[in-house]
């Protein structure tokens, strides 16, 4: 099997080779994930990167995260798209729900590593754009062991909801409507949630 080695990720992270590249359809973006999968085709590899390397980039430096860190991150989703490309099933999600949904879970186990906290800056970071119809597949392969078996020793309430926002992609406006609880008290309990399991994590 050819592995996807550091020169093209290298010459792909150039500031001259990442631009705004639209004008791509889904249909183009399945054909080149495709390609990608079945044939490990570095042109279809390169057009998926130009496309979405700037908007992964504005995705997570609105969230938050600095430049840099925002391009480590970016690497490490492209490399998850070159080995998991033939995973992708086009019935369950658009390429980019299905690649979004990587770099959300890149960049929680990113923070995860490098022991920081997972309160983030604004409401809005707890959100991805784009729904998932592909999450259990995706969070399965993603998330790690020790992040999902946290979730066991927080209280339930708290638990539940932080499942409906990270697993379900839920807002938390719709959380609020569908349990019927005011906005503040899904903000506040989520927010709690997420420092108890900063803690667990360290614990352990």
């Amino acid at each position: 099997m050819i592995l996807l080695n550091n020169d093209i990720l290298n010459s792909e992270m150039r500031p001259n080779t990442i631009k705004k590249f639209s004008g791509l359809t889904e249909i183009d973006l399945r054909s080149y994930l495709n390609d990608i999968g079945e044939n490990q085709d570095k042109i279809a590899f390169s057009h998926i990167f130009k496309y979405f390397a700037p908007r992964l980039k504005s995705f997570f430096v609105k969230l938050g995260s600095p430049e840099n860190q925002a391009e480590e991150i970016i690497q490490e989703v492209m490399i998850s798209v070159w080995k998991k490309a033939n995973t992708y099933n086009s019935e369950k999600s658009s390429v980019s729900t299905w690649i979004y949904t990587i770099a959300k879970n890149k960049r929680i186990d990113k923070i995860r590593k490098e022991k920081r906290h997972y309160t983030v800056e604004s409401d809005e970071s707890l959100e991805i754009p784009i729904p998932s119809k592909q999450e259990d597949e995706i969070l399965a392969s993603e998330l790690s062991e020790k992040i999902s078996n946290t979730l066991k020793f927080l209280p339930k309430e708290q638990a539940e909801l932080l499942k409906l926002s990270y697993f379900y992609e839920k807002t938390h406006t719709d959380i609020a409507n569908d349990l019927n609880i005011p906005l503040g008290t899904v903000k506040s309990r989520i927010r709690l949630a997420l420092s108890k399991m900063k803690n667990l994590v360290e614990l352990n």
